[in-house]
């Protein structure tokens, strides 16, 4: 049966960034686009940023650890390229990137090897691994590695049989190893676990034992990796966090959102929960002004501990530090955060890079005084951050700061940040720039908020109209104007057999109940499952300033073309039984072929896409 597509029943905007009416800010602020602090002003927060010259022979990078001089790191090493899929081994390698740029192996280490009798162990697998690297106040090295194994205890099989998996077996242990500086080993010992149980975060306390977490279980270990004890008070925690003072908390997620346990390692005892703000979820200890320290994803903040408060220090897109690349940090003793990104400085090309960067407080008449444009988006998205990363970076005049409305939706209420900044909107405390993705446009553009973006679009030397496809740009006009962008768009299109919907695009209420009719009995007009209340949803939503005008504060639902609708609506049946739908023999794919559907939706998002 030829099948074509047809009715094109709506272009969907993908990012949409729309400029104000209201243009840039007067207020100025900083090149670093942070928030200053101290009195008259005089300090801000700022970015430096170091490329890092990685072995030639290393892949990517992944920090463990923050001293004084530099990280301790992860990363792999090509060792065998001879694997029949041609994806080679790697195996990991400990490194120390120094605070001067440079990344060097510790070349003393190495990895845990098989032990033990193999007898009967067939298609054998070792995987060894560091996973925590904790430098000690003795100069020494604590490093839990984990191992994994896996075999199979009969011969011949491969991962084609049936009985592979029957005769298969895995394992995963922990082991501690305290190292010189230099990476030779001092001693080794294997982490007493129960079965199924794994490690997910180490820290030492102010005793100079190491503290594993597994689950709802604390294991203390000596210097020396002896068990010393283990204890839990019935709660699953997500990790550990060693302050400076030595003081050792755990976070849970708890009634009130995550929470902060004190833990009295030598003890084995819990303190009294207490409640952590909105965001706090990976906690970084540090010195300065504050014993800990968060990012909620765009901002960075400062705890206290007393108080329970948090404080703004600075947003990460304000400082020129890509806000979507930003984990691998840490906080020094001064309270400046340093850190690793691997990122991408020129969008047209492929190369990435590791770079150093520095976070910290400088005098603000050493930073260049920027006007700044606000960006509000109803949540950070990679896109967004990005463009705006690559704008201040090359902009000497100004720089946007992005506002995220994502820190007002709460867990009874996820679209509260999209409610709040329509607020904002409509009580003129207005953006720079909109993201509209999910606002109504029609209504903002009515009301005189959008600006008109043919001028400036006219106006630039590398941009005209006949860049864009013309129905796109209609669509993102209204009375004329273009009032929002696009990135890119998507068709949501209807298809059928092409004996029944003809090869002319466009189609009427009329047309399609017609070639309903020319249909068998008891054909369907499209999924079986299609209520009147979704082609009704559907199609208003699509051809809603049909029957409205915001513009005008009209509406008109006694038109012809709305009577209509809601006959074609009435071809759908009321109400669906998901109960009784047979998957395999209801599908449209069938239903189409066997004449019982006329017809389907389909997504057209690329040329992929097309049939």
């Amino acid at each position: 049966m030829k099948i074509k597509r047809f009715l094109a029943l709506i272009l969907t905007m993908a990012a949409l960034l729309t400029m104000s009416s209201f243009g840039a800010l007067s207020s100025m602020a900083l090149a670093s686009g942070a928030f200053p602090s101290g009195a008259g002003n005089e300090l801000t927060w700022a970015a430096s940023f170091q490329d890092i010259m990685m072995p030639e022979e290393l892949g990517y990078l992944e920090l463990s650890a923050l001293t004084e001089n530099g990280f301790y790191a992860f990363s792999s090493e090509l060792t065998d390229e001879s694997t029949e899929d041609g994806s080679g081994t790697y195996e990991a390698r400990i490194l120390f990137v120094g605070f001067d740029g440079i990344a060097s192996r510790l070349e003393n280490y190495e990895l845990l090897s098989p032990a033990g009798d193999l007898t009967g162990k067939y298609d054998y697998s070792f995987t060894a691994a560091p996973q925590y690297v904790l430098p000690l106040n003795t100069g020494d090295l604590a490093v839990i590695e984990s191992v994994s194994e896996s075999w199979v205890s009969r011969d011949g099989l491969t991962y084609d049989d049936e009985e592979y998996w029957q005769y298969y077996s895995f394992s995963q242990n922990y082991f501690f190893r305290l190292l010189n500086a230099d990476g030779s080993e001092k001693l080794c010992r294997q982490i007493p676990l129960g079965e199924d149980q794994y490690l997910t975060s180490a820290v030492s306390d102010r005793d100079g034992s190491i503290v594993c977490l597994s689950g709802d279980t604390l294991l203390v270990l000596s210097p020396e990796g002896e068990l010393l004890r283990t204890f839990g008070n019935g709660w699953y925690f997500d990790s550990l966090v060693s302050l400076r003072s030595g003081a050792l908390f755990a976070t849970a997620w708890g009634e009130s959102g995550v929470e902060l346990y004190p833990v009295d390692a030598q003890r084995g005892e819990f303190g009294r929960a207490r409640k952590l703000p909105k965001g706090a979820y990976r906690l970084f200890p540090g010195g300065g002004e504050y014993p800990l320290y968060y990012s909620d994803g765009s901002s960075f903040y400062g705890l206290d501990l007393e108080s329970g408060k948090s404080v703004k220090l600075f947003s990460w897109l304000g400082t020129d530090v890509a806000p979507d690349l930003y984990s691998d940090f840490g906080v020094m003793d001064d309270g400046s955060v340093a850190g690793v990104i691997y990122e991408n400085e020129n969008s047209s090309t492929d190369e990435y890079a590791y770079r150093l960067f520095e976070v910290k407080q400088v005098p603000a008449s050493t930073v260049r005084e920027k006007k700044t444009l606000t960006l509000a988006v109803q949540w950070m998205n990679y896109d967004a951050g990005r463009t705006a990363l690559r704008f201040n970076r090359s902009s000497e005049d100004y720089r946007i700061e992005i506002l995220d409305y994502s820190v007002y939706n709460t867990e009874d209420d996820y679209a509260a940040g999209m409610k709040k900044l329509l607020e904002d909107v409509m009580n003129g405390n207005m953006p720079d720039i909109l993201e509209l993705d999910g606002l109504p446009v029609s209504r903002l553009a009515a009301a005189g908020l959008l600006e008109d973006l043919y001028p400036y679009m006219d106006a630039d030397p590398e941009l005209s109209r006949e860049n864009f496809f013309p129905n796109v740009l209609a669509l993102c006009e209204q009375d004329g104007r273009l009032v929002s962008t696009v990135s890119g768009f998507a068709l949501s299109t209807l298809i059928g057999a092409s004996s029944v919907v003809g090869d002319t695009p466009g189609w009427t209420y009329e047309a399609c109940e017609a070639a309903l009719a020319s249909m068998p009995q008891g054909c369907s007009p499209m999924s079986v499952y299609t209520t009147r209340e979704d082609i009704l949803a559907r199609c208003l939503g699509i051809g809603m300033n049909d029957y409205v005008s915001f513009a005008a504060g009209e509406c008109d639902f006694e038109s012809d073309e709305f009577i209509g609708l809601l006959k074609f609506a009435a071809l759908f049946p009321e109400t669906f039984d998901w109960d009784t739908y047979d998957w395999e023999k209801d599908s449209d794919e069938i239903s189409l072929a066997e004449g019982r559907q006329m017809l389907t939706t389909a997504w057209v998002s690329g040329v992929d896409d097309v049939v």
